[in-house]
């Protein structure tokens, strides 16, 4: 059983981390499905959060050891962690968006219908 405590306290750090800059996330392909995966690695684990591709109202949040080995793994969802589903859901959000370069990509597009 996960310990939702400690696992709210990594995804609130990371959450800071992402807004400052000082972590970068990569994006992952999920195979067979249209979700999003996104990564974060240290030298002794890997934060990996999944969304489906029509709702992100439900995150996987898993953390894997240095051998790839999955350590902890919690379904968040507003019904089972109403405490952690906007923290996962934000951290989500801005790590997908840093991990796709989205606002490098609005931008350079909106460069681009400017110049037409």
């Amino acid at each position: 059983m996960s310990d939702d405590g400690q696992i709210k306290r990594i995804a609130q750090t990371l959450l800071k981390k992402t807004k400052d800059g000082s972590v970068k996330w990569e994006h992952l392909p999920q195979e067979g499905s249209s979700g999003s995966r996104v990564t974060y690695s240290t030298s002794t684990s890997t934060v990996v959060i999944s969304a489906g591709a029509l709702s992100q109202e439900s995150y996987v949040f898993q953390i894997y050891n240095s051998d790839g080995v999955v350590v902890e793994e919690l379904l968040v969802s507003e019904e089972r962690n109403e405490h952690l589903h906007p923290v996962v859901g934000e951290l989500f959000r801005l790590s997908h968006r840093q991990a796709l370069d989205v606002d490098e990509v609005l931008s350079n597009l909106m460069q681009e219908l400017e110049d037409e």
